[in-house]
């Protein structure tokens, strides 16, 4: 059986809404969307493939990357929401364990910083930042053991999306 969800990615395309950004589906009931540095949740009805009520504004305050003409969020169908608020200074890194206590102490990382990549061995963080002299983003890995951050791409175009190889080898 395919639940309201399933059917929202499975019909015949249809636009339930005009955007310019990135949209994700949260919740069983509502897509959310940048909109003018606002993140926005658009109530839908998932049996219809329809908007369903009025938009709620989230937060105002949201970053939004405008060479991708995407807000900094993701949204699960489970109900997850997380967003990076505009400006950020820093970045704070936290490791849980299972339990969702701390599992060593935070670090902070000066500078946005988005796109992160823990190895698959849980080692090394590799993220995406935002070189404010070049304007433009590039590559660095933080190493837990030996908490350090080194820089590993530094052309004059951005670099984005950093993703690790099965045995945390390379990038």
């Amino acid at each position: 059986a395919v639940g309201p969800l399933g059917a929202l990615l499975l019909e015949e395309p249809r636009r339930l809404l005009q955007a310019t950004s990135n949209v994700a589906v949260f919740g069983a009931r509502h897509l959310v969307v940048a909109r003018e540095r606002s993140l926005i949740a658009q109530p839908i009805d998932p049996e219809r493939l329809t908007l369903a009520g009025e938009s709620a504004l989230v937060a105002n305050t949201l970053a939004f990357l405008e060479d991708r003409r995407a807000g900094v969020f993701s949204a699960a169908a489970n109900g997850t929401l997380a967003w990076w608020s505009h400006p950020a200074p820093r970045t704070r890194i936290a490791w849980l364990n299972r339990a969702g206590q701390p599992a060593e102490a935070p670090r902070d990382i000066e500078g946005r910083v988005v796109n992160l990549a823990l190895s698959p061995d849980n080692h090394r963080l590799a993220l995406e930042r935002l070189d404010p002299a070049t304007g433009t983003d590039d590559i660095w890995v933080f190493d837990r053991a030996r908490e350090s951050l080194t820089r590993l791409t530094a052309e004059p175009t951005n670099e984005t999306d950093p993703v690790w190889s099965p045995d945390s080898l390379s990038l």
